[in-house]
């Protein structure tokens, strides 16, 4: 395995926290409604300032109550009993243990197979863009298409959170971060944010699964949780600014562009207080990163007129060499697992296993705007132009196709908790 680091940044010549799970161990079997028992250790040549315990998805999204106490010392336990949530889907999921000394921060996994509810997916929400408007529209399975909200002429980004059933989205200068509740297709709350006129306010938004973040021109990154109460805020280097956002680990990881020159960067910061970690150059245009194990992402960018796709690695803060697959650039990619993988191109749709490497035009002509794809189904959910197109992810059988009314911009499978 070839690994290139471009560039290496650390704040502290400090250790990271060494840290260990007795409890649970890996590979035990779970039920919703389960009362987990975790026991782990922590070390650190600083002071331990914080503990987090909580459980994710295999994506390593968060989908469980997130414990955070703060003990003193360099070398502490903990023990407490994890509640596993009642209405847990079944499938596999991750007890993350992390400990911080405020500056560096270690996570550690242990794996856990759930039997729970069955998860259902409830619909499709799609972002349109009619006349220079935009709005937010939602397909409930079996039924047509309604709109959550109207969003102004302006928008920049949108995330959906499964776990919290709510969607998030934001506009460029005077349309504010809104956060909706996709059960009653209501506002929960909206947070604005100032410039000066004329001048760009918001760059991004996002969700890990639980808070909604605002990424800032100025060159902040904030976040609430699902209260609408206010849980970090904290600063990028000087002339950058987020441009998007994803979450693993415990981390933050940022693509950065700059106000001063023409370089981006793939940055990440601790998740509990924004502190500064690793940053390393992107080549060309970016266009996803997707969760493949604890400290391995996969991320794909357009490079001098190819698409690239190469495994990023944050414990050595470096990248893979490119894996073969793309000859030309690639226009949207999504996730079927962590070898798996659909990317579109001008000639087709192409599915990649990246096991083996075996790169198979899986839908010739069809070149899609965006991707996603839905796991309870085993569909490809494909946006062209106006127009949202199902095709079955291992035939490549047309299941439906259904017009949201506009343009769509952006799109998410909406499941049950």
């Amino acid at each position: 395995m070839a690994l290139i680091v471009i560039h290496s940044c650390t704040p502290s010549e400090s250790s990271p926290p060494v840290v260990s799970i007795e409890l649970p161990s890996d590979g035990l079997a779970i039920e919703a409604g389960d009362t987990l028992l975790v026991r782990a250790t922590a070390m650190d040549d600083e002071q331990i300032a914080k503990w987090t315990v909580t459980l994710t998805d295999e994506f390593f999204v968060p989908t469980g109550t997130r414990i955070k106490f703060q003990p003193s010392g360099k070398n502490v336990q903990i023990e407490l009993d994890y509640p596993i949530p009642i209405d847990l889907t079944s499938g596999i999921y991750y007890l993350l243990v992390s400990a911080t000394d405020g500056e560096s921060s270690t996570n550690a996994f242990s794996k856990l197979n759930a039997t729970g509810v069955p998860r259902e997916r409830l619909g499709l929400v799609a972002i349109v863009e009619s006349g220079g408007q935009y709005i937010a529209r939602l397909r409930p399975q079996g039924a047509g298409w309604s709109t959550i909200a109207d969003l102004g002429s302006e928008f920049i980004a949108a995330g959906l959170s499964s776990a919290t059933q709510r969607l998030v989205t934001s506009g460029t200068e005077t349309e504010p971060m809104r956060v909706f509740d996709l059960n009653t297709n209501s506002t929960v709350y909206e947070r604005t944010c100032s410039s000066a006129p004329g001048d760009p306010c918001i760059s991004t938004s996002a969700t890990d699964g639980e808070a909604f973040f605002m990424g800032k021109h100025e060159g902040r990154i904030s976040s609430w949780n699902a209260a609408g109460q206010l849980e970090l805020d904290f600063p990028l280097p000087e002339f950058r600014y987020p441009r998007s956002l994803y979450f693993q680990d415990g981390h933050i990881f940022v693509e950065e562009w700059s106000t001063a020159t023409p370089n981006r960067h793939w940055s990440s910061y601790n998740a509990e207080n924004g502190v500064p970690q690793q940053e390393i150059l992107l080549e060309g245009s970016f266009l996803a990163a997707f969760p493949v194990a604890p400290n391995q992402m996969l991320i794909a960018t357009n490079h001098q007129g190819v698409g690239k796709i190469r495994y990023y690695f944050y414990n050595e803060n470096g990248y893979q060499l490119p894996i073969p697959g793309p000859s030309g650039p690639i226009s949207t990619i999504a996730q079927r697992s962590s070898t798996t993988y659909y990317y579109g191109q001008s000639d087709g749709i192409y599915s990649i296993d990246l096991s083996s490497t075996n790169n198979l035009l899986f839908k010739p002509v069809v070149e899609p705007d965006l991707m996603q794809y839905d796991d309870i189904n085993n569909e490809l959910v494909c946006a062209i132009g106006n127009i949202i197109i199902g095709y079955d992810a291992d035939s490549g059988a047309q299941l439906y196709v259904t017009p949201p009314g506009g343009n769509v911009v952006d799109v998410f499978v909406w499941y049950s908790r």
